[in-house]
């Protein structure tokens, strides 16, 4: 979730990023409620907070409490009539209702802030939101569609990170599970391997990413040898 401290730059706000960044989510959290007490913070700073409280929750699984402060966020920044904060929130937003299991309002919420930041260039903000739109639409099975949004993302992921990013290998994952779903089995495999092969690379050998990595390309491979 480290995402959403990305690009603070208001004085008053950056303490509390900090610490969120170094994980003392309590002391965090204490910060930018301390803060919004501030009867002289500028319209801004109070949307950092609220991101910063809504990030801070999000880092503890709590959701629903995230996603007020998202909301309290998006507010702010549409009557600053800032469209790209604006867009951050509304994706943050989709982001947590993802993660709720609420998969319709959040599909509304990420192909809104996808479809901004892709036609305004903004590859890597669109390219994370269409992994998740793939996740939704493997949810609800509709392959073809995740596929897509899978493939989209590692078309930029390749355009833009070393070739041994461990992101690649994560996208690489994701496409050879829904060519699995599909029961195309040779096409699984040859992502499942191209993920573990950036794997080795990028983790250790223990690695829950490289072990769920082989699990899954030694299954592709008996459903592929039992015709299944």
């Amino acid at each position: 979730m480290q995402q959403y401290a990305a690009e603070i730059v208001v004085d008053r706000v950056s303490p509390g990023f900090l610490l969120y960044q170094l994980g003392d989510y309590v002391k965090a959290r204490e910060y930018f409620q301390k803060i919004l007490n501030i009867t002289s913070l500028k319209g801004r700073e109070k949307a950092h907070c609220y991101r910063g409280l809504g990030a801070v929750a999000a880092e503890e699984n709590n959701y629903e409490e995230a996603y007020k402060n998202f909301i309290k966020e998006f507010d702010i920044w549409q009557k600053l009539n800032d469209e790209v904060s604006r867009m951050g929130a509304y994706k943050s937003i989709g982001d947590m209702l993802f993660h709720m299991g609420k998969f319709k309002e959040a599909l509304e919420y990420l192909q809104t802030a996808g479809d901004y930041f892709r036609l305004n260039d903004y590859k890597m903000e669109y390219t994370r939101i269409y992994g998740m739109i793939g996740h939704i639409m493997g949810v609800d099975e509709q392959w073809k569609n995740c596929l897509m949004c899978y493939e989209l993302q590692l078309d930029v992921r390749e355009e833009m990170l070393d070739p041994n990013h461990e992101d690649i290998g994560i996208t690489h994952a994701h496409i050879g599970v829904a060519y699995g779903r599909m029961k195309k089995y040779e096409k699984a495999i040859e992502h499942f391997r191209k993920a573990l092969n950036i794997y080795r690379h990028s983790y250790q050998p223990d690695h829950p990413n490289v072990l769920k990595a082989e699990e899954n390309l030694q299954n592709a491979i008996r459903l592929l040898n039992e015709g299944q």
